[in-house]
């Protein structure tokens, strides 16, 4: 069964509730693995935390849509926001590899989550707006 889950929200942290809250639902009508939803949820609370923390230098209203398609063989997980540019493929997430916790800088380390929890990315930066797709594979077993 495929299907298509689109959330429009305001750039304010507590939305995280709401876009958690309907990825669990969606999730649940198509009855994905626990170990899936868990990552997908961790995965749009960490983009859409950075996104509202560090991409808007106003304190006007921003719209971040999150949206999550269904496939047969993968989740397609897409945000875009006017907050200002940022490729986060350009993020090294091999640079604080092998040191320990107290020692490594902040920034980069959640990049480096959605990195393991996700399969595929992209990024495009069109009319004034980033484009960010991931791709959770899902296992057909």
């Amino acid at each position: 069964m495929a299907g298509k889950l689109s959330v429009r929200l305001e750039n304010r942290i507590d939305e995280i509730q709401r876009v958690d809250t309907a990825i669990e639902e969606f999730a649940e009508q198509l009855n994905l693995p626990f170990a899936v939803v868990f990552q997908i949820r961790l995965v749009v609370e960490e983009l859409f935390t950075n996104i509202v923390s560090y991409g808007y230098e106003d304190n006007e209203i921003h719209e971040v849509l999150v949206s999550v398609e269904h496939h047969a063989d993968r989740l397609e997980l897409s945000l875009i926001d006017d907050a200002k540019q940022f490729n986060p493929l350009l993020v090294d997430s091999n640079a604080n590899v092998g040191e320990t916790l107290d020692d490594v800088e902040i920034g980069g380390k959640g990049w480096t989550l959605v990195r393991a929890y996700m399969d595929a990315f992209d990024y495009n930066y069109i009319d004034g707006k980033n484009h960010l797709k991931l791709i959770k594979n899902l296992d057909q077993n």
